[in-house]
């Protein structure tokens, strides 16, 4: 009796979780990008907090996106190293990590987060997926020290190719005398994408 019990207030529980997501999914549909990222982190606690660790990672990863599509560099932060909290495997926060720290333009910490980024994908063994990321964060970069950083990461990962063009494009804006190598807006826009991509997409642009 008590475990039919237990099985029937688990039951409701659920039930009730479920009901709670699919509102905030209603609301989230219909709200700007910002307002999206707290819905969507609402909804990730929710499911953290009923011990569906794996589906709440994916709400916080969905409002990682949000905020980074309005903007919003430090909730997109803050909520990658809440998802790295509960699942320190996840390769993709280290990777939006080491995107928002190259737009910001602080080298020390963007050498400091794609270190992290390539280690964690080699614990998870997603070298595969990691190299086209990386290779477009070497694109994106204005920094010549962090280009060359992102080469010898490359290098050390077996992408010899990769590794060669962004020390060859580096080469070419010095021959040209460009400052910048990539105008603000687009660069933050190549960044975006390149923390947004799903696997299947990262080699299209490798």
């Amino acid at each position: 009796m008590l475990q039919w019990l237990h099985r029937r207030a688990l039951s409701r529980r659920a039930a009730g979780i479920e009901d709670e997501l699919r509102a905030l999914e209603t609301e989230a549909a219909a709200a700007a990008e910002a307002a999206r990222g707290r819905l969507f982190n609402r909804a990730g606690d929710l499911c953290t907090a009923a011990g569906l660790t794996r589906r709440g990672v994916v709400f916080y990863g969905r409002a990682v996106d949000a905020y980074l599509e309005a903007g919003y560099l430090g909730p997109a932060s803050a909520m990658c190293r809440k998802i790295l909290r509960s699942s320190p495997g996840a390769v993709r926060a280290h990777c939006t990590l080491a995107c928002v720290a190259a737009h910001e333009g602080h080298a020390q910490a963007v050498r400091t987060e794609i270190r992290f980024f390539v280690e964690a994908s080699r614990r998870t063994r997603t070298e595969r997926l990691t190299i086209p990321r990386l290779r477009l964060i070497g694109e994106a970069v204005r920094d010549g020290e962090v280009k060359r950083y992102v080469a010898a990461q490359l290098l050390e990962l077996g992408d010899v190719l990769g590794s060669e063009r962004i020390l060859a494009s580096l080469e070419a804006a010095a021959a040209a005398g460009d400052d910048e190598l990539t105008p603000e807006e687009l660069q933050w826009q190549r960044l975006v994408r390149t923390a947004a991509l799903d696997p299947d997409e990262l080699w299209k642009y490798a």
